[in-house]
């Protein structure tokens, strides 16, 4: 087993991590972090919570989401262009990630 598999089992069996499906795309397993990640693995935490911000504000620059920067809660809506499949080609592969899930949150 890799290292990256061993660190996802990990953090499946403290529950800081869930299966969310399988990518149709590659047959890929997909993982959520649950809210017990912050509690349980903070500097993990602080990192993808920094990294999401980043690609969320990439979003927002380019056009696919619209976002109130200076609220302190901010909500996150998608604009024409982010509801374009065709515009999402545009997107590096972690910008595509972070897309499909606000898109698969605002389906469910």
């Amino acid at each position: 087993m890799s290292q990256a598999n061993d660190a996802i089992e990990e953090l499946i069996l403290a529950g800081a991590m869930e299966v969310a499906g399988v990518s149709e795309e590659t047959g890929e397993l997909l993982y959520n972090f649950t809210p017990q990640l912050e509690t349980l693995y903070p500097g993990l935490f602080s990192l993808v919570v920094n990294q999401v911000h980043g690609h969320v504000m990439s979003l927002w620059q380019k056009g696919f989401v619209d976002i109130d920067i200076t609220e302190d809660n901010p909500m996150i809506s998608l604009t024409e262009k982010g509801m374009n499949p065709t515009n999402l080609q545009e997107l590096d592969e972690h910008e595509f990630l972070i897309m499909e899930n606000i898109v698969r949150a605002f389906e469910s």
